[in-house]
C-alpha cells in the first residue's frame, strides 16, 4: 500500500501512534501510511488476526508496529491499549479514533441492543481512548488526537444512530481542543469519503489510500498550529467543515405563541436546509 505514495519517510519519524479499528479499510490505510512515514504504530482491532496481518505488512515494508486486540468500548481495555503504547514505544504522540460499527435502520425499526453497541464503540470508545492517552500527552505537553467524523453527522436517512455518534465526535473535537490547547495537545476531526465495508454499496466512493495522507498530516508537525478543526476529504479533494454559529437573537414583541411565530418569521437567515448534500 505505502509503495503507491510519494512517502515522506521522516514526516512522523520517531512518533508513537495508536490507530483503532486498523485491521482493514481506512484504519489499515492510516496505520500503514503513518508507519511508512516513520511512526511506530499500535495497530488496534477487536479482530486481532486482522490487526496482526496489518502489522506483518508494515514490518514487511520496513516499518515498526505492534498488534492489539483491545476493545475500545471497554474503558479498562482502552487504558491497557494506551499502556501498551507506552510499554513498547515509551510515549504516545498520536491517537486516531477510527474504530466504528455501522447499520442502517429507520427510527421505527431501531433495535436497542444494536444501537447501544454502536454508541459504545463509536462514541464511548473514542472517549475512553482519549481519556486514556490524555494524561500521557498532557505530561509530555504534546500530542495529536484525530476523531473520525462522517457526512452522516449532517443527516442521512436510515443512519440516525450512526450519524448522531459522528456529530457527537465533532462536538467533542471542539470541546477537547479548547481543553487541551494550552498543553500543546491538538484535537481535530477528519470526515472521509472513501470506499469501505460500511459503504461498499454507495457509488462514487474513492480509495482509502487517498485519505491516509490527510490523517498523517494532522498527526505531523506540519499541522502544529491546527486544532479544533474538521477536515472533509473526498479522494484528493479537501475542505474545512464549518461549525454552526448561532444567529443573532431577535426579541419577541409579545410573549405568547403568536409572538414566537411573528419573531421567527422575521429572523435571519430563516429556515435552514437539513440533511447532507454532497
Amino acid at each position: 500500500m505505502a509503495a503507491q505514495y510519494d512517502i515522506d519517510k521522516d514526516r512522523l519519524a520517531g512518533k508513537a501512534v495508536i490507530v483503532t479499528g486498523a485491521g482493514r479499510g481506512l484504519g489499515e490505510a492510516f496505520a500503514r501510511h503513518a508507519a511508512a512515514c516513520g511512526a511506530h504504530v499500535i495497530v488496534n482491532d477487536v479482530d486481532l488476526s486482522e490487526a496482526q496481518k496489518v502489522v506483518e505488512a508494515i514490518k514487511a515494508d520496513g516499518g515498526s508496529a505492534v498488534a492489539s486486540g483491545h476493545s475500545v468500548a471497554d474503558p479498562t481495555a482502552a487504558r491497557e491499549l494506551a499502556e501498551l503504547c507506552i510499554d513498547r514505544f515509551g510515549k504516545i504522540d498520536g491517537l486516531i479514533n477510527n474504530a466504528a460499527v455501522f447499520y442502517i435502520a429507520a427510527i421505527n425499526e431501531e433495535r436497542i441492543a444494536e444501537a447501544e453497541r454502536l454508541v459504545g464503540v463509536n462514541l464511548l470508545g473514542a472517549m475512553h481512548c482519549a481519556a486514556a492517552v490524555a494524561p500521557h500527552m498532557l505530561a509530555a505537553r504534546r500530542g495529536s488526537i484525530i476523531n473520525l467524523a462522517s457526512s452522516a453527522a449532517f443527516g442521512l436517512a436510515g443512519r440516525g444512530a450512526y450519524g448522531a455518534t459522528k456529530a457527537a465526535l465533532i462536538s467533542l473535537t471542539y470541546s477537547w481542543a479548547l481543553e487541551l490547547k494550552a498543553y500543546g495537545v491538538r484535537v481535530n476531526a477528519l470526515s472521509p469519503r472513501a470506499s469501505t465495508r460500511m459503504n461498499s454499496s454507495t457509488p462514487g466512493m474513492g480509495d482509502v489510500r487517498d485519505i491516509a495522507p490527510v490523517a498523517t498530516f494532522l498527526l505531523s508537525d506540519l499541522s502544529d498550529q491546527i486544532t479544533g478543526q474538521c477536515v472533509r476529504a473526498s479522494g484528493l479533494d479537501l475542505a474545512w467543515t464549518l461549525p454552526t454559529q448561532y444567529a443573532p437573537l431577535i426579541r419577541r414583541d409579545t410573549p405568547g405563541t403568536q409572538g414566537v411565530a411573528d419573531a421567527l418569521a422575521k429572523a435571519e437567515p430563516g429556515l435552514q436546509p437539513f440533511g447532507f448534500v454532497a
